[in-house]
């Protein structure tokens, strides 16, 4: 004789019916949610100063216009803040002061970066 009441077996098939239930929901929305392009960061080259006020020394220019260009390449649309963090970090620059903020938008402008506004922060598109 079956040991398995009729009770404890409707039990049983309900909880199977509900794992069942549950692993197709789980792999349809893991299935949906893979198609995604993943965000790459770029990482620039560590570069090194002498002293702080070297990074606004005409000579490097060349050098932080072919930084900016290649985050742009790799991470746009990105925004200004972010952009100009990537930039500083890669000089071992960690805060973005007034003068500098001047310094890197002023450079951005000249490049003529296509760009928009998003509640009220900058974003640059790439080119």
């Amino acid at each position: 004789m079956d040991s398995e009441s009729p009770k404890n077996a409707d039990e049983h098939k309900r909880k199977e019916f509900a794992n069942v239930k549950l692993q197709g929901i789980t792999q349809e929305v893991i299935q949906t949610t893979m198609n995604y392009t993943q965000y790459k960061t770029c990482n620039l080259e560590q570069s090194y100063l002498n002293f702080s006020d070297e990074f606004f020394d005409s000579r490097l220019l060349h050098k932080i216009i072919h930084q900016i260009n290649h985050v742009i390449e790799m991470e746009a649309p990105i925004s200004h803040s972010l952009l100009s963090r990537r930039i500083l970090n890669a000089w071992g620059i960690s805060r973005l002061g007034v003068r500098l903020n001047e310094y890197l938008t002023s450079i951005y402008s000249r490049l003529k970066l296509p760009h928009t506004n998003q509640n009220g922060n900058a974003i640059l598109l790439g080119q």
